[in-house]
């Protein structure tokens, strides 16, 4: 995954990597020493970084010789990942080539940040190659006892008497039967065969067709294909009551799926207004109608943008309750729908009522909040014939990270048959 860290005006500069890699955004502006670390050890360390992308131009430091301690607390959290940083507009950069000899093959600088598709993919072959060549020479570490015994049957055959090798004799008949044809005292050249029509040249000699690309065509062969084929798949999740966690759910949700590669929005289709005061408390950056956190697009007032190549649209519908006399619109929309509930016997009561109002069972979900695997296996005798995914959410101390469905393979299996 390549994790980027940028200010506002440069935030689609690597959006071409989204189409092949997960690619996660963070928009940041003024940033130091102390805000930058803090960022790695909040943020960072509770995800898989295998390259992260510093845009220079979000910080204000004078000399970056300063982010070497940084650099070296992120090489400690991840020491086969690399670090790919886009220079500042005003041209600084004396203080990163003495930051780059100190961490050789592992801080890589775009010579061309306006331009880096080429120069990106360019890093990352390098990056592969590199670790191919680490393997094949760990291979070779382990192969020295074969090597040893070559270099001993190498060193008997040159000891060893050397035979001349037998020269087959001709036999003087075999001489006369083909006689060298002359003119006038000059041995005649062998005529040269010439191409008959409809002849068929040998292999090597066959005439070749040149197929001709273009660079962009040849960086696109080489991309790997994302795996999400679905556009604006919509998820409605639905409280059984007020405070079942339908918010929390439809978060997670979405940012599990953003953390598979897959491109999803979060949208707030209910009048709680929880979204505002979630964007305040987790630093969510305001552009326009929506808020932007970790490239994950949270739209507020039941809003969303349809254009935006979405993969996964996930709404997050409040209680079911509150719309009973809308519920069966509601559905209709949805791909899919998540029931959010609690597993005490009062809650349980709630759930069956949320059920029997739901016309269409067929695309009916449930998600138990911190329900044990007991409990799960209990709950899905109990509803197996009303839901057809039912799974638990594990706690999670981050709102936005996806954590609460990190290793569920109920969860991974579900969206496994949408690719």
């Amino acid at each position: 995954m390549f994790f980027y860290i940028t200010e506002e005006v440069n935030e689609k500069k690597f959006d071409f990597l989204q189409e092949n890699y997960i690619l996660n955004k963070e928009i940041k502006k003024n940033m130091n020493y102390d805000s930058f670390m803090k960022f790695l050890k909040k943020e960072v360390r509770n995800i898989k970084v295998e390259s992260l992308i510093l845009d220079l131009n979000c910080f204000q430091i004078d000399d970056f010789m300063v982010l070497k301690d940084a650099f070296d607390s992120f090489y400690l959290l991840y020491p086969e990942s690399q670090i790919i940083l886009i220079p500042e507009d005003d041209g600084k950069s004396d203080s990163l080539y003495e930051l780059q000899a100190d961490y050789f093959n592992k801080l890589f600088i775009l010579a061309e940040p306006d331009t880096p598709e080429i120069e990106i993919y360019n890093i990352i072959d390098k990056i592969k190659s590199g670790k191919e060549v680490n393997d094949v020479t760990e291979d070779l570490v382990e192969a020295d006892p074969v090597e040893d015994n070559i270099k001993t049957d190498v060193q008997e055959l040159l000891e060893a008497e050397v035979e001349p090798p037998v020269v087959p004799q001709i036999a003087a008949e075999e001489i006369i039967r083909k006689p060298i044809k002359v003119n006038q005292g000059n041995p005649l050249k062998s005529p040269i065969k010439q191409k008959k029509e409809n002849e068929k040249l040998p292999e090597h000699e066959e005439e070749r067709n040149p197929e001709i690309k273009t660079l962009q065509d040849y960086i696109t062969e080489q991309q790997p294909k994302s795996k999400w084929k679905c556009q604006n798949f919509m998820i409605g999740i639905m409280g059984v009551e007020r405070k079942a966690g339908s918010t929390t759910a439809a978060i997670q949700i979405t940012n599990y799926l953003q953390s598979n590669g897959a491109k999803a929005s979060y949208v707030e289709a209910n009048t709680h207004n929880h979204l505002d005061l979630i964007a305040r408390d987790n630093e969510f950056l305001n552009i326009k109608d929506h808020y932007l956190k970790k490239t994950v697009s949270y739209f507020p007032e039941y809003k969303y943008d349809s254009n935006a190549g979405n993969n996964f649209i996930i709404f997050d519908l409040g209680c079911i309750n509150e719309y009973v006399d809308k519920i069966d619109q509601f559905v209709n929309n949805m791909d899919k729908v998540f029931l959010v509930s609690g597993r005490q016997s009062y809650e349980l009561l709630a759930l069956d009522t949320a059920i029997n109002i739901i016309a269409d069972n067929t695309k009916i979900n449930i998600l138990f909040n911190l329900a044990t695997e007991k409990e799960i296996n209990k709950m899905i005798k109990k509803y197996q014939n009303e839901a057809k995914l039912i799974t638990n959410i594990k706690y999670c101390p981050d709102l936005i990270l996806p954590s609460g469905f990190t290793g569920n393979k109920d969860i991974d299996g579900f969206f496994k048959e949408i690719e």
